[in-house]
């Protein structure tokens, strides 16, 4: 071979290798392209579709479905009863156990004639024609006391740590463990001996004021 032809057959193979490299180049970048140009497609197209659901059940009208649950089931009506049935009832007198005037309310009083302060755990409503006590709310007879300065004494227990007290009985129609319910007579008072009758409310062990608890206060 003379020095031309091995000349132009280096010069040729140079540039096969060049043209090989350059077509390998050429051949990824459009694979990457390809590959970029389908994914933004897929891309878009799934974007487009889920927009498009959800506008679709957006703009839906639903008023048939409703009114088909409401006839057609008793949901709504279940789901009221709960609430109401798991509605806490609160601890509310409807009345007092005497009729008659506050003559002594719950807290610190001055007494008039000794002049000395003195904490009045109750009320004290005043004995006129009156005679029956009432129960002010439902419960459990817990105790019965008869003491020489205030008569029986009657404790009942209700719910949620309440408790009534009730003072200056003659006579009691119930005993201890006996249910009773609001309004039933719980005994009588003797107007005669007592000029008051003594009532406490408390909650917890705790006297607090029972005018509070009048609902119509």
């Amino acid at each position: 071979m003379n020095y031309y032809n091995y000349n132009r057959f280096v010069y040729k193979r140079k540039n096969n290798k060049y043209l090989e490299g350059f077509t390998k180049r050429l051949a990824v970048v459009a694979v990457i392209f390809i590959l970029m140009f389908t994914i933004k497609i897929t891309y878009t197209y799934n974007g487009n579709t889920v927009l498009f659901k959800i506008e679709e059940y957006y703009r839906k009208d639903y008023t048939q479905t409703i009114k088909n649950i409401v006839s057609h089931s008793n949901y709504i009506s279940v789901f009221s009863n709960n609430i109401f049935q798991n509605k806490k009832e609160v601890f509310k007198l409807d009345f007092m156990p005497l009729d008659g005037q506050i003559i002594k309310p719950f807290g610190e009083y001055v007494d008039p004639n000794s002049k000395k302060s003195f904490f009045n755990n109750g009320i004290d409503i005043e004995v006129k024609d009156t005679y029956n006590v009432l129960c002010v709310y439902d419960g459990i007879i817990e105790k019965v006391e008869n003491t020489k300065d205030n008569g029986i004494v009657v404790t009942v227990s209700h719910k949620d740590n309440y408790k009534t007290v009730y003072y200056n009985l003659i006579e009691l129609n119930k005993d201890v463990g006996e249910e009773i319910k609001k309004g039933d007579i719980l005994g009588k008072v003797d107007k005669e001996k007592n000029k008051s009758f003594h009532f406490e409310v408390m909650h917890s062990g705790s006297y607090v004021d029972p005018l509070k608890f009048l609902s119509n206060r």
